[in-house]
Protein backbone atom coordinates (compact mmCIF):
# COMPACT_ATOMS: atom_id res chain seq x y z
CA UNK A 1 0.00 0.00 0.00
CA UNK A 2 0.82 3.51 -0.59
CA UNK A 3 0.41 4.30 2.53
CA UNK A 4 3.31 2.77 4.37
CA UNK A 5 5.52 4.44 1.70
CA UNK A 6 4.27 7.63 2.44
CA UNK A 7 4.08 7.40 6.25
CA UNK A 8 7.19 9.41 6.28
CA UNK A 9 6.21 12.08 3.85
CA UNK A 10 2.90 12.78 6.21
CA UNK A 11 5.48 13.18 8.99
CA UNK A 12 6.86 15.75 7.27
CA UNK A 13 3.50 17.20 5.99
CA UNK A 14 2.22 17.44 9.33
CA UNK A 15 5.80 19.37 10.49
CA UNK A 16 4.68 21.86 7.67
CA UNK A 17 0.96 22.34 8.19
CA UNK A 18 2.45 23.64 11.92
CA UNK A 19 4.24 26.21 9.93
CA UNK A 20 1.60 26.84 7.19
CA UNK A 21 -1.15 26.80 10.02
CA UNK A 22 -3.11 24.84 7.22
CA UNK A 23 -5.57 22.08 7.78
CA UNK A 24 -4.32 18.08 7.08
CA UNK A 25 -7.69 17.86 4.53
CA UNK A 26 -5.51 20.31 2.23
CA UNK A 27 -1.93 17.62 2.14
CA UNK A 28 -4.48 14.65 1.18
CA UNK A 29 -5.81 15.58 -1.80
CA UNK A 30 -2.11 15.71 -3.39
CA UNK A 31 -1.22 13.37 -5.36
CA UNK A 32 1.09 10.47 -5.02
CA UNK A 33 3.34 12.51 -7.79
CA UNK A 34 3.47 15.66 -5.39
CA UNK A 35 4.34 13.53 -2.51
CA UNK A 36 7.50 12.74 -4.05
CA UNK A 37 8.57 15.85 -4.73
CA UNK A 38 8.04 16.69 -1.24
CA UNK A 39 9.92 13.59 -0.02
CA UNK A 40 13.03 14.43 -2.32
CA UNK A 41 12.77 18.20 -1.32
CA UNK A 42 12.23 17.28 2.23
CA UNK A 43 15.40 17.89 3.51
CA UNK A 44 15.60 21.74 2.80
CA UNK A 45 12.32 22.84 4.80
CA UNK A 46 12.34 26.38 3.02
CA UNK A 47 12.09 24.73 -0.41
CA UNK A 48 9.52 22.73 0.82
CA UNK A 49 7.51 25.89 1.93
CA UNK A 50 7.94 27.53 -0.75
CA UNK A 51 7.09 24.84 -3.58
CA UNK A 52 3.91 23.51 -1.08
CA UNK A 53 2.91 27.33 -0.71
CA UNK A 54 3.05 27.77 -4.89
CA UNK A 55 0.73 24.74 -5.13
CA UNK A 56 -2.06 25.57 -2.33
CA UNK A 57 -2.48 28.74 -5.04
CA UNK A 58 -3.48 26.40 -7.72
CA UNK A 59 -5.96 24.26 -5.57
Amino acid sequence: MQKYKTSRIYQQIFKIKKNLKIKCEIFLKFDPNHLRVVRKIRIKNKIIILWSRAVFEQL
